[in-house]
């Protein structure tokens, strides 16, 4: 049965797609071609200043750093190297504001000012990572009392919603009222389960999941797209976790990656094999380029492969 286009990018997106689309000068007898960078967000404030969180009533959504604005911005200059601007480009981000003002930064002055960021749920930070940041017993964190001195607690929503988003976003623009791919909830404790099943999750299971429902919509309502010829680059902005376990998945490779740690704005560029013609598929992807920041390579730096 094929999924409906909209099961993906919502009405807003898909009208936008529908016109790059009717502009695009690609169209030829070739296939097109799926490119898709997954991205990590830049350096978090709260760690170039541990003292951010004690004043922080949301604690576990840090903004970027100084240092991470820059990294986003080099990030961008990176994926515009990478890309065609006649392209089709779609734009996923993790609703926390690191992500959020990662994808900004990396969109502004580089690609066209039409492109929008969608919110995704799905590509949201680790649970094992974010609740103790909430109650303040993260290894990094500095403070177990909020701000008025109370024992920290659970955050409630964990996850802002698009409007509450816009300011970080701005001048670039988020879409709104599209679903996530993969919804997500928090009980009162900040315990992760899906929005479908009511069920706890791991962050890998909830890849997983996410991984499956993205390529199955791929390789239904885009089938016709890449066989006229029209491209598509897909960015997505996450956390370290997340890049790790969807790497791992799309490429076939998931104990290897587990034990990746991906540095700030680090970068890996997937493409289709060659000579898979149905994209959904654990291990249908394969590594065109890895990039990280170049002060991070050092001597021994060797890209993925």
């Amino acid at each position: 049965m094929d999924i409906p286009f909209l099961s993906l990018f919502g009405a807003a997106t898909a009208a936008l797609l529908a016109r790059q689309l009717r502009r695009s000068s690609l169209a030829s007898k070739q296939n097109g071609r799926v490119s898709l960078f997954i991205v990590r967000h830049g350096e978090r404030h709260d760690h170039s200043d541990p003292e951010w969180a004690h004043c922080a009533t949301r604690s576990h959504d840090s903004p970027l750093s100084t240092v991470g604005i820059g990294e986003a911005r080099e990030c961008g200059q990176y994926l515009l190297e990478k890309t065609v601007c006649s392209q089709q480009t779609v734009v996923y981000s993790s609703p926390l504001v690191r992500c959020v003002q990662t994808a900004k930064y990396i969109l502004m002055n580089n690609f066209p000012a039409d492109i929008k960021i969608q919110l995704e749920t799905g590509l949201s930070e680790d649970e094992e990572y974010l609740r103790p940041r909430m109650l303040g017993i993260q290894r990094r964190s500095a403070y177990r009392l909020d701000p008025y001195g109370e024992k920290r607690r659970t955050c409630h929503p964990v996850l802002l919603a698009s409007r509450d988003l816009q300011a970080h976003a701005s001048p670039v623009e988020l879409m709104h009222g599209n679903a996530s791919i993969c919804p997500i909830m928090y009980d009162t404790d900040g315990y992760e389960f899906s929005a479908e099943s009511k069920e706890r999750w791991t962050c890998r299971e909830r890849i997983e999941h996410f991984s499956m429902g993205f390529l199955a919509t791929i390789n239904d309502a885009y089938r016709k797209g890449f066989s006229e010829g029209n491209d598509v680059n897909i960015i997505m902005v996450t956390h370290g976790s997340c890049w790790k376990y969807l790497v791992g998945f799309l490429c076939g490779k998931s104990e290897k990656f587990a034990r990746h740690r991906p540095t700030y704005t680090e970068t890996i560029q997937l493409e289709p094999h060659q000579d898979n013609v149905a994209l959904i598929a654990k291990d249908g992807w394969t590594i065109a380029s890895h990039w990280i920041l170049p002060r991070l390579q050092g001597a021994d730096y060797v890209p993925l492969a």
